[in-house]
């Protein structure tokens, strides 16, 4: 099949949609199908061989991404290629696009939603925020109901869509997780000895800084553990400042340790080098650091709620906690104690949602939505 992916986001962004984008991507052509990439154009020094980029302007609320808020000839090189579907990952201009495009070629659409903006509309909006969720809602319904399928992460997403009154075809298949690249048995050492606490319990946290992480939760909780527990934050975003503001004034300068970016290659060996990995976000759709972590036989603390509760099994392979420094400082001191069993039972929830069974799901949906559309 040829597949268009349509996205919002793509490089130089790094964060949980562009690697779900490159997961499915890489494992769709490994199976031989040809995977055409459309992305907003990020700049000259920023682009990535082999995508079709579509002109757009820098947004300057969010660094790094880009608005593809100009006319372009997207919808003739479709035609071109031939593609069978399309398939959009975001819910802005490109899915916009994407649906005109499905629909000027009569070729059927699925919309692979990732993020519930929802939890977070009317911090960002200019407009009263009650108002702002109204009418993003309307939104919401009118796209989805468009698509020929909308994808949810989890159950609990697709829940949350039919509870907003959202009639649209949704199928839930959660995003790949790299089972033989996240694994047990790495020798994680060389970045203990690099941040100095070999002789350490150490904590993990993999995602962007922005307050979506609710960081300051897992933080805090950090001034309840004991003095031999340390924590890695690895990522970079807007609130690093912010976060290292109150890590100063909470003294935990030297058992917090802000890595920055970490590059794939690395990033196997920071789980490796932790004995637990934690979560404060009540905003995840499905997140991938923790079932990356649970790739790796991590023991997990996260928060009782949306995507955590459809794979996280309180007690067998993982921890949870409500929204607060001290369930989240009990939850970590759960991990630091467990059974070894929790760990390998981590591992075996992570390999059921591994990249394979991923694409397979994606695969027999485009081939389901192209034989009916040719029947018609």
């Amino acid at each position: 099949m040829k597949i268009a992916m349509m996205v919002d986001s793509h490089h130089p962004v790094r964060d949980g949609v562009v690697a779900a984008i490159d997961t499915l991507r890489k494992g769709l052509e490994e199976r031989g199908h040809d995977v055409i990439l459309i992305a907003p154009d990020p700049g000259k020094g920023n682009r990535v061989e082999g995508v079709h980029y579509i002109p757009a302007k820098s947004f300057g609320t969010f660094e790094g991404y880009y608005l593809p808020i100009f006319p372009s000839d997207s919808i003739f090189r479709l035609k071109e290629m031939g593609v069978d579907v399309i398939n959009v990952h975001g819910f802005a201009f490109m899915a916009v696009r994407g649906i005109a495009c499905g629909k000027l070629l009569d070729v059927p659409v699925v919309i692979t939603f990732h993020t519930p903006v929802w939890d977070f509309i009317g911090e960002y909006s200019p407009f009263d925020p009650e108002f702002s969720l109204k009418v993003g809602w309307s939104y919401f319904r009118r796209l989805f109901k468009r698509a020929d399928v909308t994808v949810a992460q989890t159950p609990s997403i697709a829940k949350e869509l039919k509870e907003n009154n959202v009639k649209a075809n949704v199928r839930v298949i959660p995003t790949g997780i790299d089972t033989g690249t996240m694994r047990p048995g790495i020798d994680g050492s060389v970045i203990r000895e690099r941040y100095g606490i070999a002789e350490k319990k150490v904590l993990i946290h993999v995602g962007r800084l922005c307050p979506e992480k609710c960081l300051d939760v897992l933080i805090k909780a950090m001034t309840m553990l004991s003095e031999d527990v340390v924590l890695m934050i690895v990522g970079k975003g807007a609130s690093e400042a912010e976060l290292k503001a109150l890590t100063a004034d909470l003294g935990l300068t030297e058992r917090i340790i802000f890595t920055g970016f970490v590059s794939d290659a690395e990033l196997p060996l920071h789980y490796a080098a932790a004995d637990a990995a934690v979560s404060s976000s009540i905003y995840e759709a499905q997140c991938l650091a923790i079932m990356d972590a649970m790739a790796c036989g991590l023991p997990v603390a996260c928060p009782h709620g949306r995507a955590f509760v459809d794979f996280i099994v309180d007690g067998e392979n993982g921890f949870m906690f409500d929204a607060s420094p001290e369930g989240c400082a009990e939850a970590i001191k759960k991990c630091l104690s467990a059974d070894p069993s929790i760990g390998v039972n981590a591992r075996t929830t992570a390999v059921s949602y591994s990249i394979s069974r991923s694409v397979d799901a994606y695969v027999s949906l485009f081939e389901e939505l192209v034989s009916t559309r040719q029947r018609r």
